[in-house]
């Protein structure tokens, strides 16, 4: 750790001052990119001023791209190039001979779907009754759609009633879409400290609070959720209880229904993101089945067929039904009726269960892969996850690991865009499994991963500046 201490002539605020001074010492070279700034106490202490000073510094340091901070591990100068051009799945120069292999999306493994597509497109065209579907469809969808839902449903083990199945443009439309009908501007959600990052836009758009509820490896602990409940309403509680987005974890059912339990005696709104429930082993029942007069059930076609057939389903609470259907007209985004016909004549021809079964065993094949390239690392990768999530090494911080991942010509996904307040970034990393073309490329891609964890970033900044 430098002992780096700034002179802060001049007027102005003090932590203004600090950051400036950070920046011409980065920029003249006399700071380098790695090195770790003093604690915030130290500095504090040096220049006689208060640490929350130096904190606030350090803050707008990190705004203008400067230095980055990890909760444990301190303050890094960033490298000024890298730091201008940094951003989760940018493009930045490879090094000789990398190619581009892209970790970064969670979507399924391809599988052949031509035929199956073709047939429904070809039944399609000759059928003179589709001609309904260029004109405004219910809010809700079809009958014939959301019958074919349940049918999906069904294979989960939970079968909701076709009446309450509303129809989405994606899980993303759905998951807005009960936000806006349960929740005032200025109000709280509950969430887990790292969750799917969609929400922290949906949040800021909805004028939305989000707050974190201690978890461990199966979500939220029920006592912490009561805690966070008591003297102080919330407007619902997300959560992806199934092979969670980012950490894999899937809640077991005495979580389940200990949750059920808490929110039942506060009355409080769950919204149940359960992308990954159809691609799993043995998943418990789904809060919708545990807490129907409190759940709203969100789903899509994405993760368990393709990720290019945006529809998605929300099975809001019997009394909520309007309410929710209400929610989906004022977003303007309806489920897109020709979508939603593909996806029928694949569940009712048996297409969809092929082409997910041939998902999953690609997807245990990829698993396989990853517990044999990254053995002896802190990495779990249960059965059908699309996912991946990997423990660095002390040496290593997450956002300059995947800086020198992108350089060797491998995208993945670091711990901040998950987290809901910056206190929960971890040093770790989301690698997906699906969007490589083969199992050659996806081994190659861990191969060159595997490798960089056992480097030192030491030796990796001058391939980056």
């Amino acid at each position: 750790m430098t002992s780096w201490a700034p002179s802060l002539a001049g007027q102005g605020p003090r932590y203004l001052a600090i950051a400036e001074a950070l920046a011409s010492d980065i920029s003249s070279g006399r700071l380098a990119a790695g090195t770790k700034l003093p604690t915030h106490r130290d500095l504090a202490w040096d220049l006689k001023v208060t640490v929350g000073t130096v904190t606030r510094a350090y803050r707008e340091a990190e705004r203008r791209g400067l230095v980055v901070g990890e909760v444990g591990r301190g303050t890094f100068v960033r490298d000024p190039e890298a730091a201008a051009r940094f951003r989760v799945g940018a493009n930045i120069p490879l090094e000789a001979g990398a190619n581009d292999l892209d970790l970064h999306f969670a979507a399924p493994p391809p599988v052949p779907a031509a035929r199956e597509l073709t047939e429904a497109l070809t039944a399609m065209a000759g059928d003179e009754t589709m001609l309904r579907f260029l004109a405004y469809p219910p809010n809700e969808g079809y009958p014939a759609h959301r019958e074919a839902a349940a049918q999906w449903f069904s294979d989960s083990g939970w079968t909701p009633d076709p009446a309450r199945i509303i129809l989405t443009n994606g899980a993303h439309h759905a998951v807005m879409a009960a936000l806006l009908s349960l929740c005032r501007p200025g109000e709280r959600v509950l969430v887990e400290p790292l969750t799917y990052p969609g929400i922290q836009p949906i949040a800021r758009l909805l004028g939305l609070r989000l707050e974190p509820v201690s978890v461990d490896g199966e979500g939220p602990l029920p006592d912490a959720l009561d805690a966070a409940l008591r003297g102080q309403a919330a407007a619902a509680l997300y959560l992806v209880p199934t092979m969670q987005n980012p950490t894999t974890g899937t809640m077991g059912l005495a979580r389940r229904e200990a949750l059920a339990e808490v929110a039942r005696r506060h009355r409080l709104p769950v919204i149940e993101d359960d992308l990954f429930r159809l691609l799993g082993n043995a998943v418990p029942p789904p809060f919708a089945a545990l807490l129907p007069e409190l759940t709203y059930h969100v789903t899509s076609l994405s993760k368990a067929l393709a990720p290019g057939l945006r529809v998605g389903f929300l099975v809001p609470p019997p009394a909520r039904t309007e309410a929710v259907r209400g929610a989906v007209f004022t977003l303007g985004s309806k489920g897109s009726p020709f979508q939603a016909e593909i996806a029928t004549r694949w569940i009712r021809s048996g297409a969809a269960r092929r082409i997910r079964e041939a998902i999953r065993e690609e997807t245990g094949r990829r698993r396989a892969l990853v517990l044999s390239e990254l053995a002896g690392r802190q990495v779990a990768c249960p059965e059908g996850a699309l996912f991946a999530w990997l423990r660095l090494p002390e040496q290593w911080r997450a956002e300059e690991f995947v800086q020198v991942a992108q350089r060797r010509g491998v995208r993945i996904t670091p711990s901040q865009p998950f987290a809901v307040q910056r206190r929960f970034e971890l040093p770790a990393v989301r690698i997906c499994t699906g969007p490589p073309s083969s199992t050659e490329a996806f081994r190659e891609a861990l191969h060159r991963l595997a490798a960089l964890l056992d480097e030192r970033p030491g030796e990796t900044y001058d391939g980056l500046a």
